[in-house]
């Protein structure tokens, strides 16, 4: 596979997840317009306790679809889809029994009112659903359903997008309306690869499967829980710390400032495929290539979403979450650092040292936490944003020492491109931190054109070109 298959395959897949993530983050106005700040921070507060809930009803089954599926007999294919959709049912249902039953002090702890509890029990009957969803969402990649996935993908998010306005907007159901909205849109997802599922789902169970499944996937937990809290822990904290209100705005913030993720996220499904195709030799000389090119299509990018959150979005903000403007930026430049790992830490992976990634988002975690606990008392919600900036930049960093310990990967060779690179696009991002002596929309516009044309001095938008055209 070339560059530019790789990129272009990466670009689909981008695609797909850019129009899912685009009609996700439509939802955010109509939260903030329908929504108190306090009601839109316990909302997102829920949307956390939904994903650890997911992550350990999963228990890294997704993982073992991944890993065993593709090279299954048939037999064996619909053995491990049904065991690994029946125990994680069984595992969420039972994780689901034991809180239902302390909902209310539970409430009481991550919400602080018991006027909440509707909206914690749907939590929960949504995390039920977002379990089962996770292995399907395999399911759509092994059996190599793009076009299904799309639809599933498209489709959950559409019915959110529509119900969210008709429940929020036009009824005033509040949370409960919004919550309503991801469970319709959850149930939505199974249903283009239900023939499919029908198929596999007949049978008989089997002790073996679980048994391998389940000792592949448990260890995936190690490193799935240090990134999702890495991800995420921040937002607990801000609670604990400051007041829901707090996390409403940063909650904002951050689910726009990750949005450049979507980027690194979309390539790296065709990335470790491709990597993993190639020879040691031929890996070593391929990473550095790769990254470079990764780094002029995702640098223009972050820039340009900086510019626009800082000079832009002012205007749009209610007065309530202005602030956020300040946030945003520190979480694209976190979540650009930490998609490096995916090729400066790219070693570990070869060389199936993959415990090591864990360890180094386990050391991010502890640094996010830490650094948390001492910055959001006294800085307020910016010490989180600096938090994972910062976190994540160490999480690359410790991979790529670890990785050049085990599978060195010489950088050295275009030193002079490396350096033109990351100048040509620091220094506008310096000078969006900086205050101009002009109106904001003149500065983001000035910068808006700097950015545009170094894109297209460095090559980036004829890559891009060639990759639709082709």
């Amino acid at each position: 596979m070339s560059q530019k298959d790789l990129f272009q395959r990466g670009s689909i897949n981008l695609a797909v997840k850019l129009t899912g993530q685009l009609l996700n983050l439509a939802v955010i106005p109509i939260y903030i317009n329908a929504l108190t700040p306090e009601r839109y921070g316990a909302l997102n507060v829920g949307f956390v306790l939904l994903n650890f809930f997911v992550l350990f009803a999963v228990l890294g089954m997704n993982e073992s679809i991944t890993r065993y599926f593709p090279e299954a007999r048939e037999e064996d294919k619909g053995y491990i889809i049904r065991t690994s959709l029946f125990f994680t049912l069984l595992w969420a249902l039972l994780l689901f029994t034991l809180q239902i039953f302390f909902i209310k002090p539970l409430t009481l702890i991550f919400l602080d009112d018991t006027v909440f509890i509707p909206l914690m029990r749907l939590m929960l009957i949504i995390a039920v659903l977002e379990s089962l969803n996770l292995p399907v969402t395999m399911l759509y990649h092994v059996e190599k359903r793009n076009g299904l996935y799309a639809l599933a993908l498209t489709g959950k998010n559409s019915i959110k997008l529509l119900l969210t306005w008709l429940f929020l907007g036009l009824w005033q159901w509040g949370v409960t309306g919004a919550a309503a909205a991801l469970l319709a849109g959850s149930l939505f997802y199974i249903l283009p690869v239900h023939k499919i599922l029908v198929r596999h789902i007949k049978g008989g169970l089997s002790l073996f499967w679980l048994k391998k499944l389940l000792t592949y996937g448990a260890p995936f937990m190690l490193t799935a829980f240090a990134m999702t809290a890495l991800f995420q822990i921040d937002q607990l904290l801000i609670k604990f710390l400051l007041h829901l209100k707090d996390v409403a705005v940063y909650g904002m913030a951050y689910k726009l400032g990750s949005a450049v993720q979507y980027i690194n996220a979309a390539f790296a499904l065709a990335w470790f495929p491709y990597l993993f195709s190639m020879q040691q030799d031929e890996a070593r000389k391929v990473i550095p290539k790769t990254l470079y090119n990764y780094l002029k299509m995702v640098l223009p990018a972050a820039n340009g979403l900086t510019v626009a959150a800082r000079y832009y979005l002012p205007y749009i903000l209610p007065e309530t979450y202005t602030t956020a403007a300040d946030i945003i930026p520190w979480v694209i430049w976190g979540y650009v650092a930490y998609s490096l790992s995916d090729f400066l830490g790219a070693g570990l992976l070869i060389q199936l040292k993959s415990h090591f990634f864990s360890i180094a988002a386990l050391a991010a975690l502890v640094i996010n936490i830490a650094l948390n606990l001492i910055w959001i008392p006294r800085f307020g919600i910016i010490g989180a944003a600096w938090s994972t900036f910062i976190s994540m930049s160490a999480l690359t960093v410790i991979s790529y020492i670890w990785a050049q310990s085990v599978f060195p990967v010489s950088y050295r060779k275009h030193n002079f491109k490396w350096l033109r690179l990351f100048l040509l696009y620091l220094l506008p991002l310096a000078l969006s931190f900086i205050g101009w002596p002009f109106p904001l929309w003149i500065s983001g516009i000035l910068l808006s054109v700097w950015i545009i044309g170094i894109a297209h001095k460095t090559g980036a938008f004829g890559d891009l070109l060639s990759i639709i055209k082709r």
